[in-house]
């Protein structure tokens, strides 16, 4: 088995440009086999990990991806956890067998395990609060969310104040964004805006998930990862280790009222240069919008800014995470891999990603996640015709969940 590239752009699935094989259909060679999530936690000990690949050779599986999982008790990126990662590899080559790269401590990808954020507060995932409780006179006593995603962390600094004036059903009558020192008038219904950074979680070894709209942040999760990877690995890039798995990058979930009229918090994913680029991209200021992309406008009426922002937080999204390491990726060898966070409906995507589609353009074997009994096609479909449309060599699905 031998993969080739050319200018660093990585042949995976070479066979798939041939006619069809039936031997090769019945009796597949190893990148058309399985290959699992294998799970790394405890204590790695070489020989245990030696012999599991022997299961997975015995199984038929054509490969694995090394995939660190909780109870992890080998510093993650450490040098004893390289060095099993080279051996494993080594040991993947005698076999014939595929070695395949994860990129993060557990999931989403992105914060490698809370290294990229730990003494990189500017790094944070960033969200916007809006709220009708100013900072220290609310109750803040429920727990935050898994990983410390759409929660309120009073660790923020004010951005702006608005005047909400709505009708009968809920929707915006207006909406005006007060003066610093402007005292609302009587009878207002003020609502506070709060750029803040996540909680720090457990999840996350006591950081934070990254800011995965900020390009620096994500090249100091390539230098800490990747880099990595390639410093031990390179020459087997492309061959026995044929690429990187991503899993479910996103940023900050953004929340909707339930109604018009709700009084509860309000979540949106934020950066914090986005009102730099936003104004730069639509030519005016997102926070003197920022009510609309919450309630809905009467009668009906479309919001140009609602639009705007959706379309601006997904192009943040993908150009600053996907994009990159697409571009880190094809430059060394190796294929870019993985699934999106929330594929399967539009409303799931917009809320966590912006659409899953434009995700894919940088994924040379686009993937999803099946890990339920249930039909998706949308979902199957939503990848293999990215994966059509851009010449890709194959698709990928995470199954058997």
């Amino acid at each position: 088995m031998s993969f080739k590239s050319i200018d660093g752009n990585p042949l995976a699935y070479p066979k798939s440009r041939s006619e069809y094989d039936p031997q090769l259909f019945f009796n597949p060679s190893a990148e058309y086999r399985g290959a699992p999530l294998w799970a790394w936690n405890t204590k790695l000990d070489r020989d245990l990990l030696l012999r599991q690949i022997d299961h997975m050779e015995e199984m038929g599986m054509g490969g694995f991806h090394m995939h660190v999982r909780v109870g992890l008790d080998t510093e993650y990126l450490g040098n004893e956890f390289m060095d099993h990662v080279r051996a494993c590899v080594e040991y993947a080559k005698g076999k014939n067998m595929l070695a395949c790269l994860y990129d993060e401590d557990r999931w989403p990808s992105g914060a490698a395990g809370g290294l990229v954020t730990k003494g990189h507060p500017e790094f944070q995932s960033q969200h916007i609060l809006l709220t009708r409780v100013p900072y220290g006179s609310g109750d803040t006593s429920e727990p935050p969310a898994f990983m410390g995603f759409g929660a309120r962390s009073e660790l923020g600094n004010l951005l702006a104040r608005y005047d909400i004036q709505l009708n009968a059903t809920g929707e915006l009558l207006s909406a005006k964004r007060l003066q610093d020192n402007e005292e609302p008038p009587l009878g207002s219904n003020v609502y506070y805006a709060y750029m803040e950074p996540n909680i720090p979680s457990p999840w996350f070894n006591g950081e934070t998930y990254v800011d995965t709209l900020n390009s620096a942040a994500i090249s100091r999760f390539i230098e800490t990862t990747h880099e990595k990877y390639k410093g031990t690995l390179f020459k087997d890039f492309g061959q026995t280790v044929p690429s990187i798995f991503c899993d479910e990058p996103q940023f900050t979930h953004k929340t909707q009222l339930a109604t018009g009229t709700s009084r509860s918090d309000i979540f949106l994913p934020w950066s914090q240069d986005l009102p730099l680029t936003f104004e730069t991209a639509y030519g005016y200021e997102i926070l003197d919008k920022l009510p609309e992309i919450v309630w809905n406008l009467p009668e009906d009426k479309p919001s140009l800014a609602r639009y705007h922002f959706h379309d601006h937080v997904c192009e943040r999204f993908v150009s600053a995470f996907m994009d990159l390491l697409a571009h880190w990726c094809r430059g060394n060898g190796i294929a870019l891999t993985g699934h999106m966070m929330e594929e399967p409906f539009l409303k799931t995507q917009t809320g966590s990603l912006g659409e899953a589609m434009r995700c894919y353009r940088s994924l040379d074997l686009p993937g999803i996640d099946l890990l339920c009994d249930q039909f998706e096609y949308n979902t199957v479909k939503q990848a293999t015709s990215v994966a059509r449309q851009n010449g890709s060599r194959g698709a990928m699905c995470e199954i058997y969940g």
